[in-house]
């Protein structure tokens, strides 16, 4: 009878949202064991380990990621940090054509924190230094997966293998040397994490969090930008709507979204304003779905799986 008057209070003093969702989790049931502290420390030790040794032949430069990410990213860098430390600005190059404003490019990587603190710190950044970049926001999405399964008390295996599933299968592992859209990719995730805490608590700094880090997301300027956005927006949509009492949810969250709506505003406003005004001069402003199309794996080539 304690027990059940016991959930039955724990219940009613739910989050707003009331039903268990990534962005709002249920109470356990009271026990009269004292459940066992979340191993956080002991789970990022080993997602920690684990990156490093998955990581290594990067890290230590035996092999270095290839393609896209030497033959375009790699100069970006190169270039960034050469202008910084000579005193000249970054803003703009003369070496593509006549001249092109770096500042308006979506690859130009000025927007991107690791690979900015790279160029800040390094005159001439080498193969190993941008790998480690594109590695590390793979690490710090691969963390937000482990807050996710914390916050929620889950299985702490599952958040191991969450987590390695992020850093290093499926796109993160195929679209490796397209930098940009792993940078997306890892911003992602931890816009998640930070978001569900700002449902979850009606916390209007993690709101703000979140929408920092979703601006640098949108920064990327590209598809996973894009698909990011969507499934974000779906998650919060579908939290407030299926939650218990939906008007009261939405007005928890109004403030961290409006906080989070600043935060992204702040960040990505004028670099996406510049993007479009190159675009206007572009002989390529947008890839339409028919180019799009032939680039990709037709449907009818998955009849080779059968």
């Amino acid at each position: 009878m304690a027990a059940d008057e016991g959930l039955r209070e724990g219940l009613e003093h739910d989050d707003d949202f009331g039903h268990r969702s990534l962005m709002s989790p249920m109470p356990s049931p009271p026990s009269a064991v004292p459940a066992a502290p979340w191993p956080l420390a002991s789970v990022v030790g080993m997602v920690v380990l684990a990156w490093i040794a998955l990581s290594w032949p990067w890290l230590s430069g035996v092999v270095t990621i290839p393609w896209d990410a030497k033959a375009h990213f790699q100069p970006q860098l190169q270039f960034l940090a050469e202008a910084w430390h000579s005193g000249r600005s970054p803003f703009w190059t003369p070496y593509v054509f006549a001249g092109s404003p770096q500042i308006a490019d979506p690859q130009s990587l000025i927007f991107s924190p690791p690979f900015a603190l790279i160029a800040a710190l390094e005159p001439v950044p080498g193969f190993r230094l941008g790998d480690g970049a594109v590695l590390g926001t793979l690490l710090a999405g691969a963390l937000a997966f482990v807050v996710i399964f914390r916050d929620r008390d889950w299985h702490p295996a599952g958040a191991v293998v969450a987590a390695l599933a992020f850093a290093f299968g499926a796109a993160a592992a195929w679209r490796i040397q397209h930098i940009g859209q792993v940078l997306s990719l890892g911003y992602f995730a931890i816009t998640l994490a930070l978001i569900a805490r700002a449902l979850e608590r009606g916390s209007v700094a993690y709101g703000f969090a979140a929408g920092i880090v979703a601006g640098f997301m949108v920064l990327g300027r590209d598809q996973v930008a894009l698909l990011g956005v969507y499934v974000l927006a779906g998650l919060v949509i579908a939290a407030i709507a299926m939650a218990r009492q939906p008007w009261q949810a939405l007005r928890t969250a109004l403030l961290p979204l409006l906080a989070g709506g600043v935060g992204a505003v702040l960040v990505a406003t004028v670099p996406i304003l510049l993007t479009a005004v190159l675009a206007e001069g572009s002989n390529r402003p947008a890839i339409d779905l028919v180019g799009a199309g032939k680039g990709s794996l037709h449907p009818a080539a998955l009849l080779t799986g059968l």
